[in-house]
C-alpha cells in the first residue's frame, strides 16, 4: 500500500523547492548520497519524464520498477495465499544484492559528478 501511496503522490504532486538540505549525509559532508534527489526523480517519473528522472537520480527508474513489481507480487501473494515474493528473493538474492550495491555506487558517482559541475 505504501508503494501505491508513493506512486499516487508522485503523479499528483509537483516538486516544491525545499529551502534546506533534507539529506543528513549531504548536510554533514556537503556531498550528495546515492539516494539524493530520489523524491524529485520519482515525481518526474510520475509525470512521465524519464530523462528528467534519470538526470535527478540514475537509479530512479530501476528502483521505481522494482518497487512496483514488489508491490504487485505482494498483493498477488496476499490474494492467492501464496509465497512467491519470498521465493523470488531466495532465488535472486545472490544477484539482487550485488546489482543493487553496484547501482547505488554508480548513482552516487553520478550525484557527486553533478554536484561538482554545478
Amino acid at each position: 500500500m505504501a508503494t501505491a501511496a508513493v506512486a499516487a503522490c508522485a503523479i499528483l504532486l509537483d516538486s516544491p523547492p525545499i529551502p534546506f538540505p533534507t539529506c543528513l549525509f549531504r548536510l554533514i559532508t556537503g556531498r550528495p548520497c546515492p539516494s539524493c534527489f530520489l523524491t524529485h526523480a520519482f515525481i518526474a517519473l510520475g509525470h512521465g519524464h524519464l530523462l528528467e528522472a534519470m538526470r535527478d537520480n540514475l537509479m530512479s527508474p530501476i528502483l521505481a520498477a522494482a518497487l512496483c513489481l514488489t508491490f504487485f507480487v505482494a498483493v498477488g501473494d496476499i490474494v492467492a495465499d501464496r509465497n512467491s515474493l519470498h521465493r523470488l528473493w531466495t532465488r535472486g538474492e545472490r544477484f539482487i544484492v550485488p546489482a543493487t550495491l553496484l547501482l547505488a555506487l554508480v548513482a552516487w558517482f553520478w550525484n557527486i559528478y553533478k554536484a561538482s559541475i554545478g
